[in-house]
């Protein structure tokens, strides 16, 4: 079995319980590269691995660091409250009680001051003020003509576009040094590339980033959020690298692939064939010949390394209409027989190493029919109310939004003997379709 160690804490764990830090449909989701230099100023590593332990302590370390920085520009320390004073009214001083001889003084000075303002009323009095000194004056803002206003809006204009056409002529050198053959992701069309889950998205999604960023950042920006926005965001791409370089088809082949699933037929994949979402109706022969080739490859290799693996199989009943208006020609039925083959999750590694399976191998079974055989153990019981408390607990976080607080401690799969075993991918490879019946084959 193969392990990896997580760069954070150290423990070596089991692949499906490992999230890459870079170039992962988790990185890409969570962010978990930039957490990881915001919350510990680590530099991280392409290929470096986190455990799923270490990715919910960083997401919950991260949101508490933001909500701290948060609160700590508010200049207000955690928990207080500002609370208004009431203003108060300044009390007036109490004036100062005057002699009779002061008051006598103040009345004669009031007596002499409007004696002499009746004998100047003729005289013109010029009132002193501070702008009449060149220091007091200022200098009040001249306003721009239109012609001037017409000028600087010219040329911001002029800076903007000339900001535009640099910004343009590098992103078509970005564009067109990608486009060449073998310098990105979409030129390598390997049926087994295609096939797995994400991969192909992620190598996008990664190449975008870091080699035309400015792309990226506006298709991230522009696309809505519903749906699929990274699936919306690589398909777009594609579409792109297609019209400048036909061999850059890796989006392509999978939109045919699917389509073909879909039972497309040739008019739809021509259509979708010009605006660069799909192959050519031609190229549908070719692609089932090598989907075919590759199943068979697989099923030799996974036989080759000792998997032991079942067939399933079905009837496949097809019902013709013909369209012929000669008498001769009537409907059709035909009956073939589909099937595929399927590996073994459990492999002879498990039963040495795996301690549940060497205790039930280990262990005798009783034959004897016995009532209390039917009945639960208390330890099955014990399970039993275990897996009910997960159940209820993502029932109650999916209807109510009070209870969301509680995905940080649900666990997201149920813990048994044989969780490593059951956590790994469930393939299936499909064989030729045989033209006969399933009673033929007896």
């Amino acid at each position: 079995m193969e392990e990896f160690r997580c760069f954070l804490c150290g423990e070596v764990k089991n692949k499906n319980a490992m999230f890459l830090v870079e170039g992962g449909r988790k990185a890409f989701e969570h962010k978990i590269s930039e957490k990881v230099q915001f919350t510990l100023g680590l530099k991280t590593v392409e290929g470096s691995m986190v455990c799923r332990s270490c990715f919910l302590k960083l997401g919950n370390f991260a949101q508490f660091k933001t909500l701290a920085i948060e609160t700590s520009k508010s200049n207000l320390p955690l928990g207080t409250s500002v609370r208004k004073r009431e203003a108060s009214t300044p009390s007036k001083p109490t004036p100062k009680r005057r002699t009779v001889m002061e008051q006598i003084v103040s009345s004669v000075e009031k007596l002499r001051i409007d004696s002499e303002s009746q004998t100047r009323e003729s005289k013109a009095k010029k009132k002193l003020q501070f702008s009449d000194h060149d220091y007091s004056k200022s200098e009040s803002p001249r306003k721009q003509t239109v012609a001037e206003k017409i000028a600087t809006s010219a040329k911001k204009k002029n800076d903007v576009d000339k900001a535009k056409e640099a910004l343009l002529l590098q992103l078509q050198a970005s564009m067109s040094t990608i486009s060449k053959q073998g310098c990105s992701v979409l030129f390598d069309k390997k049926a087994e590339i295609l096939s797995t889950d994400d991969s192909l998205f992620c190598g996008i999604l990664y190449e975008m980033k870091y080699k035309v960023p400015f792309l990226y950042e506006v298709l991230d920006t522009i696309v809505g959020s519903s749906g699929s926005k990274s699936g919306t965001i690589c398909t777009i791409y594609g579409m792109i690298m297609q019209s400048r370089n036909m061999q850059a088809s890796a989006i392509q082949r999978m939109w045919t692939a699917v389509a073909i699933k879909c039972h497309a037929d040739n008019k739809l994949l021509q259509r979708f064939n010009k605006v660069h979402i799909t192959l050519s109706a031609e190229s549908k022969r070719n692609l089932i010949r090598e989907c075919g080739n590759f199943n068979e490859q697989s099923i030799v290799g996974a036989i080759a390394s000792g998997c032991d693996g079942k067939l399933n199989g079905d009837n496949l009943d097809l019902h013709v209409r013909t369209n012929d208006v000669r008498m001769k020609n009537k409907d059709l039925d035909y009956h073939f027989f589909a099937s595929d083959w399927t590996p073994y999750r459990v492999n002879s590694v498990d039963f040495e190493q795996n301690p549940y399976l060497q205790q039930r191998l280990n262990q005798k079974h009783d034959t004897s029919l016995i009532l209390s055989k039917f009945l639960p153990s208390e330890s099955e019981q014990t399970v039993y109310k275990t897996c009910l408390q997960v159940l209820l607990a993502r029932i109650l976080i999916e209807n109510c939004s009070s209870f969301r607080w509680m995905e940080l401690v649900v666990p997201e799969h149920m813990l048994h003997g044989m969780t490593d075993i059951m956590s790994r991918k469930s393939v299936s490879y499909r064989l030729p379709i045989l033209l006969k019946k399933s009673n033929a084959l007896r």
